[in-house]
């Protein structure tokens, strides 16, 4: 028993367990770092970290290929600190220690970029002077702030959204308090609206709003509290599922395993309520998909009566880790998700 409640203490530290729903929606987060940012002070004076102020970008230019990147410093990991092997290409960046909560936006392209200086998480960013890339490593997520941000969005449309960004690259930044731009030959961007516009490309929506004229700006705050993106859950290998299709009667929905290992996953095969899968009781009909480590493969899910959640989960050192997704939008490919933990 006491091993079981050491488990529950170390993976749910966010949460609570048991018959009371609660969203857990603390995540890889950089809120009271403290003790972070004195063993950064540290590293510091041994001159691991070069320069250590964050400068806008830690860029470099993609376009000179006689150069090696020059960072403005090393980028820096420790993985006992801060996970970041569950990173994917078409995360989100948000730095919430910008422009007085406001915040700053940038899309990863490139989860595990090979340099001379080791792996490194590279991002499109609209910052500084222009459009270019940029890297999140330790240093940045707790100097930042960072909150890092996933959406439902398929293959298809962070692919598009990745090819999008790649094409701005050297284009000037410029903030216009009266524009929300989507076109792909747009001449400047401001580092939001840049996001924005790159899934938008394939018609699927980032705003925390159902629909824009695109006559006022789109803030990185705005992206953030959208319920079109989420936040890593503090047990980074939960379910994503995203929306491949709508037929009569059923959804097919991706279902991908972010863990590194081997996952079994359960669903019901039809849509339940959401009181009955965010506590998995009630429900009628429970099927089976293995998952290796990152891969991803898609089911179908029939409705039911009134029902609107579909429901998956799979059992990790006796708890149970529960995906929600309700609010399904074929057209935008949009979804929202919850998590939540309980015995197994």
């Amino acid at each position: 028993m006491k091993e079981l409640i050491l488990i529950a203490s170390i993976i749910c530290s966010n949460c609570k367990i048991g018959s009371e729903i609660v969203k857990n929606d603390k995540t890889l987060d950089s809120y009271d770092v403290s003790s972070l940012i004195k063993h950064f002070d540290d590293t510091n004076k041994s001159g691991s970290i070069h320069d250590p102020d964050y400068s806008l970008g830690s860029s470099f230019d993609p376009y000179d290929e006689n150069m090696e990147p020059p960072f403005k410093r090393l980028p820096y990991y420790d993985n006992n600190i801060v996970d970041f092997t569950y990173v994917e290409r078409g995360d989100l960046v948000y730095e919430r220690n910008q422009i007085g909560g406001i915040g700053h936006i940038g899309l990863v392209v490139e989860p595990h970029y090979n340099t001379i200086y080791g792996d490194l998480i590279l991002t499109i960013e609209s910052v500084g002077t222009k459009v270019q890339y940029c890297f999140l490593d330790l240093y940045r997520f707790v100097e930042k702030n960072v909150q890092l941000l996933y959406t439902c969005a398929d293959y298809d449309t962070i692919e598009n959204a990745v090819y999008f960004c790649e094409r701005q690259l050297a284009k000037p930044y410029y903030f216009d308090f009266h524009r929300c731009n989507t076109s792909i030959n747009s001449e400047d961007w401001y580092c939001s609206e840049l996001v924005y516009a790159a899934f938008y490309y394939s018609e699927f929506d980032l705003s925390y709003l159902s629909s824009r004229d695109h006559y006022t700006c789109i803030l990185p705050n705005q992206i953030y509290e959208s319920s079109n993106t989420n936040e890593f859950g503090s047990i980074a290998f939960f379910l994503k599922i995203s929306v491949l299709g709508y037929f009569p009667n059923y959804w097919r929905l991706y279902v991908k395993n972010r863990n590194n290992s081997y996952t079994l996953c359960q669903y019901d095969t039809y849509m339940c309520e959401f009181e009955n899968g965010s506590s998995w009781t009630n429900l009628t009909n429970i099927d089976t998909l293995s998952l290796s480590n990152y891969q991803e493969d898609w089911v179908d899910i029939y409705e039911l009566n009134s029902n609107n959640c579909a429901v998956f989960s799979f059992v990790y050192h006796y708890i149970r880790i529960i995906t929600i997704v309700n609010n399904l939008n074929f057209y935008y490919h949009t979804l929202s998700a919850y998590y939540f933990y309980e015995w197994a």
